[in-house]
């Protein structure tokens, strides 16, 4: 007999100021999505936050909201994406911030409710 796999609930925790994904380069060039809450995946297998243009094998990047108010952390778990052009594992976002994932340029912003 079958069992389903049980999935943990997360709790979401709001994003303040808003985070502001602003594509610059990539399938998505010109869109920009807010991110309001957290966590969220963003990679070529979320339905969350999906990107377009890139391999199904690319492990999604996890975006959650820190503890003080405005920075988030992003998990980036196979080192595929760049955050101003070098590695990271885990870092908080700052205004202005560069994510390169492969072929998709996304600019960090942030904005008041």
């Amino acid at each position: 007999k079958k069992t389903k796999k049980q999935l943990k609930p997360q709790e979401l925790a709001a994003i303040r100021p808003c985070l502001e994904l602003v594509f610059l380069t990539g399938p998505d060039k010109g869109l920009i999505r807010s991110v309001g809450y957290g966590p969220r995946l963003l990679g070529p297998k979320s339905p969350d936050l999906h990107l377009a243009g890139l391999s199904m094998n690319i492990e999604s990047l996890k975006i959650e909201a820190s503890a003080d108010a405005g920075a988030l952390i992003i998990n980036n778990p196979q080192g595929e994406a760049l955050l101003n052009g070098q590695a990271f594992s885990t870092e908080k976002l700052q205004e202005g911030d560069r994510i390169d994932f492969h072929l998709v340029g996304i600019l960090i912003k942030f904005r008041d409710a």
